[in-house]
């Protein structure tokens, strides 16, 4: 997975694009939290490019999340997939998640 990092006036963007699995979610933890240690600040994983999600992305999500209620920040999900959606439900995780999801693309229903 490619990953680029971009900073707006009030969140970490982290642009997200291939598989996120084992591979890169080690990487990109450590990325995440060596920012987070820099500031506190919300975090915004955009998600339009993610074809594919392991458990160990599941993981890092779940972390960062834990991490951002602990200092009292967000964690946005941005543009995921019905695919991958379709995973966090089976595993019971959407609701955990629930407050944490914003879409700005437009489906294939709304055309």
């Amino acid at each position: 997975m490619d990953y680029r990092f971009h900073k707006t006036k009030d969140r970490l963007v982290v642009v997200l694009n291939g598989d996120f699995d084992l591979y890169s979610a080690f990487t990109l933890k450590k990325k995440i939290l060596a920012e987070l240690q820099k500031k506190s600040i919300d975090i915004e994983l955009e998600c339009s490019d993610v074809n594919y999600i392991d458990s160990s992305g599941i993981g890092l999500i779940l972390q960062v999340l834990n991490h951002q209620n602990e200092t009292e920040n967000k964690l946005f999900l941005k543009n995921v997939s019905e695919e991958i959606l379709e995973i966090f439900k089976a595993i019971k995780i959407d609701k955990t998640l629930a407050g944490c999801f914003i879409n700005d693309k437009k489906s294939s229903k709304d055309e």
